[in-house]
């Protein structure tokens, strides 16, 4: 994850329903959840935007009122995320999940798959709320519509930049090294 999710910056919280996900459209990435998430919000009339950051548009599934937007460059995701409400993150399976740790880092609220490795690092800074199974579209929404736009406690945004920061990982990756060799 680079650095430039965690840096202040100046957050301009929108009192607007936006939801988005970002990721290559795939079975593992689990983005038909995303879509279905979208029209139950839609049937229960809570007006919102929905976005998907991808990097194809021939996806079949994918409702005609969600923006399709291209790949972006760091700095272009990181001015996407400062205009989203949540970002959704419905993978089946990820060894950790730099999507959603790079929005969360900058004070956006997300909504993870529990089977995601970043599940543990939201529940070790007291952001379980931010983490559910995704096969209850009806409970997911619920949880969209009380997560969207919410503020993540000072507390818990620099308990995450600690735990996230480039040189405490290097560290302890160093120490795991330095620990086998004399092993």
């Amino acid at each position: 994850m680079a650095n430039t999710f965690i840096e202040p910056v100046a957050i301009d919280y929108s009192v607007e329903k936006r939801i988005a996900a970002v990721g290559r459209y795939s079975k593992i990435k689990n983005f038909d959840k995303f879509f279905d998430v979208h029209r139950e919000l839609t049937r229960r009339h809570w007006g919102h935007s929905s976005s998907f950051v991808t990097n194809t548009t021939k996806i079949k599934k994918i409702p005609r009122n969600i923006d399709v937007l291209p790949p972006m460059t760091a700095e272009g995701l990181k001015k996407f995320y400062l205009s989203q409400g949540l970002i959704i993150c419905p993978s089946t399976f990820e060894t950790f999940g730099n999507v959603p740790m790079e929005a969360v880092c900058m004070g956006i609220p997300v909504l993870v798959s529990e089977n995601m490795g970043c599940a543990e690092i939201l529940r070790k800074v007291g952001l379980e709320n931010m983490i559910m199974s995704f096969n209850n579209t009806k409970l997911v929404a619920d949880r969209v519509q009380e997560l969207c736009g919410q503020s993540i406690l000072p507390k818990q945004l620099n308990a995450l930049k600690r735990i996230l920061d480039n040189s405490f990982v290097s560290e302890q990756i160093r120490a795991v090294i330095y620990q086998a060799a004399r092993d």
